[in-house]
């Protein structure tokens, strides 16, 4: 462009010097608009050049407060999965005037607010802007939902058959083969495999390592005392096995309201514990309007045993609820709700009730189905074949030396139903009562001496799918079968009953464990003496009378409907901080445990 503006500026000046008559005017004139010229072309050249340059330092400046933003969600997300200690609500609830470098000029303001419906969902929104004479420039506003996932509302350490009445609302996790026919809406981790009706989640059996681990809680993190920072304070003892009525709560010198109660307790029901509950044996339930609710940073339950929620018992917990043994509940309007997160190590378990006055309260295992209504009396329970039974425990008063009754009503689903399908075992080496693969029903005693001494009569087609009654007896001297109130086969002998070291099943064999009964069984009893043909005419004819209760060991009525678990996962509330001794420094440390195990942005929008 230059050299075409010095030919034209040559060009110009031979013209004028040529032509002499052209006044000198009209070149000065013509060199003039050259200069116009060149001007507003240096001009437009100038403005696209800062324009050009204005444009990329915007775009820069975006890209610069977007990468800021997107790191304010990260710092979110970080935050809330991994709980500071401290948090008035729970979780971290954001803050303003953020940096990542902190002699720059860039800041950024983060708000979490958590899913009032939906515990382990966040809202997050992120305004990034670098400050310019205190002005904000180059904002950039991002509104994210982060899920936290995986996030384990139920934690069991044993295989678990799932039972009807459960409700999971967040994940679950067992160490070992899961069968569901309760409602476990969330995500599914096993160890072993997974059956039953599906969770609305994913599946993912077989995992080789819980996707959160075991919480490190012990009774002796809080029992004689526990720690929050560099202080040791030291809670209450709660001296009787029943816990008294009323309210419970923190004070000055026991701010996280801590109870302990050294041994087995009970709840009676109208106990409101604002604060922890640490029990260094098995904890019972019973009563309505038990409630504990946990202070921030610390579990709610503690217990070193078993969990139990007898007959019409009811607990809500608020928070973490740690249980060292199994969880039982009554399938007798039992109910255990837990916003939170429930952690067991071993099983999750409906009990059946023992109503001869003597608490031995039946495991129900394996998912089986109460019928409340489809009993010979009242209801029945619904064994399937395959891994349904009741363990009825090894209690000593069930090791019963010379003098038996067994007796149960049951309605066989299969005539033949397979082999040594047992009503009533303790063992294989103790007594039964069962149904044979010759099709026979068959009682026996075992002699520690002789060994087998047994009766059996053979049942036809009559029994399938029909209510009968079966019971035998030994009296000492003989061994008696009845079926329908009727004998039907006795054998001489004379000895005693070996005390094998298994529980009584019902449905089962403890020493046999492949052996399952297929078909309903109700008003099942065992007495420690032999019952007449009078009486056992009585059980058949009046099944729903208590009769002469001498030396009743247990009577199971299965009349129950099914027990009520309801697990709500809230990571805001189950987090827990856990102070362990640094030698290095000789300082107290902080550990923080939750039960999410991480964390996604379901969402990420320009807001």
């Amino acid at each position: 462009m230059q050299r075409g503006l010095n030919s034209l500026v040559t060009t110009m000046s031979n013209r004028a010097r040529t032509t002499r008559c052209a006044p000198k005017g009209v070149a000065l004139l013509m060199v003039l608009g050259l200069i116009m010229v060149i001007t507003v072309l240096t001009l437009g050249f100038l403005a696209r050049s800062s324009t050009e340059l204005a444009n990329g330092y915007n775009m820069g400046l975006r890209m610069q407060m977007d990468q800021a933003a997107v790191s304010g969600l990260e710092h979110a997300r970080g935050l809330v999965l991994n709980r500071p200690q401290g948090m008035s609500n729970g979780y971290w609830a954001g803050a303003t005037g953020q940096q990542l470098d902190a002699a720059g000029d860039d800041y950024y303001d983060v708000n979490v607010v958590a899913d009032a419906s939906d515990h382990c969902t966040y809202t997050i929104t992120c305004e990034a802007y670098r400050l310019e004479d205190g002005e904000r420039v180059g904002r950039s506003r991002l509104a994210a939902e982060l899920r936290l996932d995986p996030c384990i509302a139920l934690w069991l350490g044993t295989a678990v058959a799932v039972p009807s009445g459960v409700t999971i609302q967040g994940d679950s996790y067992c160490g070992g083969d899961l069968t569901n026919a309760g409602t476990l809406a969330g995500d599914v981790f096993a160890a072993g495999t997974f059956t039953g009706s599906n969770p609305t989640g994913r599946i993912n059996s077989a995992v080789a390592q819980p996707p959160v681990e075991w919480p490190d809680l012990t009774v002796n993190r809080y029992d004689p005392s526990y720690r929050i920072d560099q202080t040791a304070y030291y809670p209450p003892s709660v001296g009787d096995y029943e816990h008294s009525t009323g309210s419970f709560g923190p004070y000055g010198s026991n701010p996280a309201g801590v109870r302990c109660r050294t041994g087995d307790g009970r709840l009676p029901g109208s106990v409101d514990i604002a604060g922890s509950l640490v029990v260094d044996g098995a904890l019972t339930v019973g009563g309505l309007d038990n409630t504990i609710t946990a202070v921030t940073d610390h579990p709610a339950l503690l217990v070193d045993g078993d969990l139990v929620i007898e007959p019409g018992g009811a607990l809500t917990v608020n928070g973490l609820a740690a249980v060292k043994g199994s969880v039982k509940v009554s399938a007798d309007q039992g109910i255990l709700s837990v916003v939170g997160g429930l952690y067991a190590t071993q099983n999750l378990v409906e009990t059946a009730q023992d109503i001869s006055g003597n608490g031995l309260a039946g495991s129900v295992y394996g998912a089986a189905s109460w019928s409340p209504s489809g009993g010979k009396v009242s209801g029945a329970l619904q064994l399937d074949g395959v891994d349904d039974f009741v363990d009825c425990s090894d209690d000593a008063s069930f090791g019963i030396p010379d003098r038996i009754t067994l007796a149960a009503w049951i309605k066989t689903e299969d005539a033949g139903n397979g082999e040594h399908n047992p009503f009533i075992t303790k063992g294989d080496r103790s007594y039964a009562l069962k149904h044979n693969a010759d099709n026979n029903i068959e009682f026996f005693i075992y002699d520690p001496v002789h060994a087998w001494k047994w009766v059996k009569y053979p049942v036809t087609s009559a029994f399938n799918g029909q209510w009968r009654h079966v019971a035998g007896t030994y009296d000492g001297s003989d061994l008696r079968l009845y079926i329908d109130g009727v004998e039907q086969v006795s054998s001489p002998y004379v000895g005693t009953i070996n005390n094998q070291g298994y529980p009584v099943y019902i449905g089962s064999n403890a020493d046999e464990t492949g052996r399952f009964y297929q078909g309903a069984i109700d008003e099942v009893r065992i007495y420690s003496r032999a019952l007449d043909a009078g009486e056992i005419l009585q059980l058949y004819s009046s099944p729903h009378l208590a009769g002469d209760t001498t030396d009743l060991r247990v009577r199971y009525c299965f009349d129950e409907a099914g027990g009520t678990v309801t697990v709500t996962a809230d990571p805001a509330a189950a987090g827990v901080i856990l102070w362990n001794w640094d030698g290095a420094t000789s300082t107290w440390q902080e550990e923080f445990w939750g039960q999410a195990g991480g964390a996604f942005f379901k969402t990420v929008q320009r807001d």
